[in-house]
């Protein structure tokens, strides 16, 4: 069968990204079958759960054949003693930084949880599609549930307490995911070097903005290790790493995915079999995901469309296929999200801010403390290390930019498209606060992840594969000291999230008893974001 065919790349490196890719799309797109089965109507269901099924089989079989080929034929590379040794060393940190999250009730839960939990306990306990009651009026609840079904499916079974079991392990795979495609955006080279692997996973569990400086300085809060100080500025945040887990897994891990799936595509040619249907089973994942994402897959498509080499690999049998099978799950998405009551502001900041020169001295601040100290950092020291590099090796013939290119290459190791992706995600983390959506502005919170993650991801390749810093000696250059300093200070915010939770530790979920329902959960503005209509095109033709 034309689907099941296998053309193996040549290299492991190829053969490691077409397992990364397979095992993501098996993973953002599982849930889709539940909420077919739940909340569509006859044939609906039936039609979906049908072509979400001959997609699952497809990446099933992609997975056994690359491990089959890793196993088969790079053994002695990947299980040496010493790679072993950084992998579990790697995973260990990770899962010790999950253990501290809140996640299925492993660990202090924010405030946040009081609404997740109450979603969740609703979930298992009714029927779908899920209402809620407020004021005496019941309500279905429109909201993006695809992060929560599976272990909605292990609740109905075997009850509450397996039911968060179960989402703390779906979260550790997806963040492994996430931490594989984090490796993989960054192009750190483990060639001889796994050991990169533990400051790497350092990175990417602890990096933020210095909103110690933000918090403590410009806004001059009273100080404490424990304190979640990123509302600092009224207006947005760009969340840490850890502040992301701890707080919105729900968003963070699609973004990562996606992000991870479509950048590493720009990087180079990859069969984008994948991409149409991860995100069209990521819209009830996490909306924001989309928004944030959104930027990069332009220039994908752009990328791939415009080139005769590349069009194949977007249109070609299999893609056609399951880019068909996406229009028909993320139509149905659209559909089912467009009957959400959109409660919630959604303007350009300029409209809704009354002091426009407070906002604008509150803009730069934010600037500076989220990515600005740190880019002039780093720009600063690509530009000195240029001149230094155009002084010995000038190059009349090419122009500056060819130049600075070749010069990126020598010193880092960066490539031109990795180079154009930095740039792009610095462009978006400047646009992102002129805009709003929600109450509390989550498109700035949860649209920033797919840029933040390309950022930090570029900042540790410059970190860990330079080769200006010379290892061999007892001295630092004085641009990276500068940049280290900087990252490090702003681990201090995931840092404080961890410390809270040490604090108020706990294992195991609250009692299903003590968890409200949606429609008693407190913060009712929250909740009223998730109210529905009844007289929609969804509910009246396609849902249940």
């Amino acid at each position: 069968m034309f689907f099941l065919k296998q053309v193996l790349p040549i290299s492991t490196e190829d053969v490691f990204h077409r397992l990364l890719r397979a095992t993501t799309a098996f993973y953002l797109v599982f849930p889709t079958l539940f909420f077919a089965y739940g909340w569509l109507k006859w044939p609906f269901n039936f039609i979906t759960v049908l072509l979400i099924m001959f997609f699952l089989v497809y990446t099933t079989k992609d997975i056994y054949i690359t491990v089959k080929y890793l196993w088969e034929n790079q053994r002695e590379y990947i299980y040496t003693r010493k790679t072993i040794g950084w992998v579990i060393a790697t995973t260990l940190t990770i899962i010790t930084w999950l253990s501290f999250s809140g996640i299925g009730g492993i660990g202090y839960q924010n405030d946040d949880y009081r609404a997740k939990n109450a979603l969740f306990n609703d979930l298992i306990n009714q029927s779908f599609p899920l209402t809620a009651t407020f004021s005496g009026v019941t309500t279905k609840i429109v909201y993006y549930y695809n992060y929560y079904l599976p272990s909605v499916a292990m609740g109905k079974i075997f009850g509450w307490k397996i039911a968060n079991f179960s989402i703390f392990l779906w979260s550790l795979v997806g963040i492994m995911l996430a931490f594989a495609w984090f490796l993989t955006i960054s192009q750190v080279s483990l060639r001889k070097k796994t050991y990169k692997l533990f400051p790497l996973a350092l990175i990417f569990c602890l990096a933020g903005g210095l909103d110690f400086i933000g918090a403590y300085i410009f806004k001059d809060l009273s100080f404490s290790w424990s304190r979640h100080i990123e509302f600092w500025v009224e207006y947005y945040q760009y969340s840490s790493n850890t502040t992301l887990v701890y707080w919105a897994p729900q968003h963070a891990i699609p973004a990562w995915l996606l992000t991870g799936m479509v950048v590493t595509s720009i990087y180079k040619t990859q069969n984008l079999k994948y991409i149409a249907m991860s995100i069209a089973a990521s819209i009830l994942w996490s909306p924001f995901a989309i928004i944030g994402i959104f930027p990069y897959l332009i220039v994908l498509l752009f990328s791939y469309i415009l080139s005769s080499q590349k069009r194949f690999f977007i249109f070609n049998s299999v893609s056609n296929t399951f880019n068909i099978i996406a229009l028909w799950t993320g139509g149905l998405y659209l559909l089912y999200i467009e009957s959400n009551s959109f409660s919630f502001p959604i303007t350009v900041m300029w409209k809704v801010i009354e002091n426009k020169r407070h906002f604008v001295a509150t803009l730069l601040k934010f600037w500076f403390v989220e990515f600005g100290l740190l880019t002039f950092f780093v720009a600063t020291y690509l530009l000195i290390h240029f001149f230094v590099y155009m002084s010995k090796n000038k190059k009349d013939s090419v122009s500056l930019w060819q130049n600075w290119l070749e010069a990126l290459n020598k010193n880092f190791n960066i490539g031109s498209r990795q180079f154009g992706v930095f740039i792009l995600s610095l462009a978006i983390l400047i646009a992102l606060p002129f805009f709003k959506m929600g109450i509390f502005n989550d498109l700035v919170m949860r649209g920033s992840i797919s840029a933040l993650f390309v950022f930090w991801a570029i900042i540790s390749k410059i970190i860990l594969d330079t080769n200006i810093r010379p290892y061999s000696q007892l001295r630092l250059d004085i641009g990276y000291f500068f940049i280290l300093v900087t990252l490090i200070i702003g681990f201090l915010t995931g840092y404080s999230e961890i410390v809270r939770s040490v604090e108020n530790y706990k294992f195991g979920p609250p009692s299903s008893a003590s968890v409200s329902s949606l429609g008693n959960e407190d913060r009712l503005e929250l909740v009223n974001q998730r109210a529905g209509k009844d007289n929609t095109f969804f509910y009246r033709y396609i849902g249940k």
